[in-house]
């Protein structure tokens, strides 16, 4: 029985201090260390508490071993990175350089164009009828066009480009494998004899996946040093990392520029087109908010005109209909 309600609090403290000790302190003795001496916030059940939270990070940092090492080039990613210098510096390279507002304001024009292109798509698709239309596809291949022309200044979707096209696939079956990856669960981080004989091909797969990743980023990366002045390419996202490779090259190495397009590659593609795709579901399952949210445009948006990111923040209920 517990004897105070603060000790309840205190048992779930330190096991959520897991990812912070791990991300910051890379010995599991120092970890242990600083868990003991919390003992005395424990009482009785100090002995519990600490094995949960031991238990868990020795899982987190079982998993990262594998999968952070290979796909993620080395731990030098925002995702795997350990607390430090490092990541302070690829904080300030994803916030200063690449998510500022002045870059991403100059990718406007991509948005409208990708967005006025799949609307001509689903008129094409309409125009003799109502038809069966699958939305997931179309909003994954339109995330996918986005971040990569704002990447490497191509569209790899389209009705006439096949050979990016192809391309594009590779790097969609690519996205797909690490999700699969990330979300399963391995035998190996419970049983480590199982790691010697790579149960289920798990390390292999892993392996795989880094090769094929390691081959696409680079040849992004090659491709824009060749055509280096291209006005196709001049304000891409690898085209101004290159630049800073240039001016500083302790800061911002091939690696983390691999690393880099990888993790923006991860994090926007499938997330936002499964974003989008709940959205339309929930809009058409109540067509009262639809019709509402329909009304709200006709009365302050321009009729002759697509709805632009400012005109979001004046469409109060269309705002609220998307985050509920």
């Amino acid at each position: 029985m517990w004897e105070e309600p603060d000790e309840i609090a205190h048992c779930y403290m330190v096991p959520s201090m897991t990812n912070t000790l791990y991300k910051q302190l890379e010995s599991y003795k120092i970890a242990k260390v600083i868990l003991d001496k919390l003992e005395d916030m424990f009482r009785g059940q100090a002995m519990l508490a600490q094995q949960s939270a031991i238990t868990t990070l020795m899982n987190a940092q079982q998993k990262a071993r594998h999968f952070g090492q290979r796909p993620y080039v080395n731990y030098t990613t925002l995702c795997f990175a350990p607390y430090g210098d490092h990541w302070r510096n690829l904080r300030r390279l994803s916030t200063i350089d690449i998510f500022s507002s002045t870059r991403l304001n100059m990718s406007l024009d991509i948005h409208r164009d990708e967005v006025s292109h799949l609307l001509r798509r689903l008129y094409q698709v309409f125009a003799d009828g109502f038809a069966k239309v699958e939305l997931k596809s179309l909003f994954s291949e339109l995330t996918f066009n986005i971040i990569m022309r704002m990447m490497v200044g191509k569209q790899y979707f389209d009705d006439e480009a096949t050979q990016n096209s192809d391309e594009g696939r590779r790097f969609q079956e690519m996205i797909k494998e690490l999700f699969e990856l990330a979300v399963s669960s391995y035998p190996g981080d419970f049983l480590p004899i199982l790691q010697l004989v790579d149960y289920n091909g798990y390390i292999k797969r892993i392996k795989d996946l880094a090769s094929i990743t390691d081959e696409l980023t680079q040849g992004m990366i090659d491709e824009h040093r060749s055509n280096k002045g291209d006005l196709n390419i001049k304000n891409t996202m690898i085209t101004h990392l290159l630049s800073m490779q240039e001016s500083q090259p302790e800061y911002c190495t091939e690696e983390i520029i691999k690393g880099l397009i990888q993790v923006i590659l991860n994090a926007g593609t499938d997330t936002t087109a499964i974003t989008l795709e709940r959205a339309m579901s929930n809009l058409l399952n109540n067509p009262h908010v639809l019709e509402k949210a329909r009304a709200e445009l006709d009365k302050l948006v321009d009729q002759e005109k697509l709805v632009e990111e400012a005109d979001v923040a004046k469409l109060p209920y269309l705002q609220r209909a998307m985050t509920t």
